[in-house]
C-alpha cells in the first residue's frame, strides 16, 4: 500500500505553502520501509523514511480569490529532500545575514531604494537537486509603503514570490528549528496508531 502523510508546516500570508511529508509504499520489496536482521544473536532494526518538504508558490484569481483549479506548473514548487535541505538553508540564513549590510538599502527622501551595487553581492543563485533556486534583495511596494525584501525563485522567470524581511525571517525561524528525521519518525508513529 502506498501512503504519503503530509504536515503543513507554515503558510505565509497568500505567498508560499510549505508542506513537510512522508511517502511509503509498505508492499515495496527491494528497499523495504522497515526491516528487522538477526545476525547471531544481535537484532538490527531499518527503518527507511525519506522525508521532503515541499515549496509552493500560491496563486490567486485576478477578484482576489483563491485559485485551487488552475493547470499545475511544476516550476511553482520546490521539493527539498535531506541532501538539498541544508543548501536551501544556508543560503536562506546567509541572505538573511546580509540584509543586515548598511549600505543595501537606503532612503531618498520618504522612499525605500535598493543599492544595485551592493545587491548584485548579496544576489545568491544555486541548484537544489534539479531546480535552479535564485535569492535577490529586492524592494516591495505595497498601498505606496516600501519594504525590505527577497525575490524568490524556482527555476524561472514565471515563478517568482516576493517575501518581505518579516516573512523570511519567520521561514528562517521555521526551517532552523525543523529537524526532519525527528518530525519524519513522528509522523510514522501516527501513521501507525491510527491504522
Amino acid at each position: 500500500m502506498k501512503a504519503r502523510i503530509k504536515y503543513n508546516l507554515l503558510r505565509i500570508h497568500n505567498k508560499l505553502a510549505i508542506d513537510f511529508s512522508i511517502g511509503f509504499d509498505t508492499e515495496r520489496d527491494k528497499y523495504p520501509l522497515f526491516r528487522i536482521n538477526h545476525v547471531n544473536e544481535n537484532v538490527f532494526m531499518d527503518l527507511n523514511l525519506n522525508p521532503f518538504i515541499q515549496l509552493s508558490i500560491l496563486r490567486f484569481a485576478e477578484d482576489g480569490s483563491f485559485q485551487t483549479q488552475q493547470e499545475w506548473n511544476p516550476s511553482d514548487h520546490l521539493t527539498l529532500t535531506k541532501s538539498t535541505f541544508p543548501i536551501f538553508l544556508h543560503n536562506l540564513n546567509g541572505i538573511l545575514k546580509d540584509f543586515e549590510i548598511p549600505k543595501l538599502y537606503s532612503y531618498r527622501g520618504s522612499r525605500l531604494e535598493l543599492n544595485e551595487s551592493e545587491a548584485k553581492k548579496v544576489h545568491r543563485s544555486f541548484l537544489c537537486g534539479r531546480s535552479t533556486v535564485v535569492m535577490d534583495p529586492t524592494v516591495i511596494t505595497q498601498d505606496d509603503t516600501y519594504y525590505e525584501g527577497m525575490r524568490l525563485m524556482f527555476n524561472g522567470e514565471g515563478s517568482i514570490v516576493l517575501l518581505p524581511i518579516d516573512d523570511i525571517r519567520t521561514l528562517a525561524y521555521t526551517f532552523n528549528a525543523l529537524d526532519i528525521h525527528t518530525l519524519a519518525v513522528q509522523l510514522y508513529q501516527n501513521y501507525l496508531h491510527q491504522s
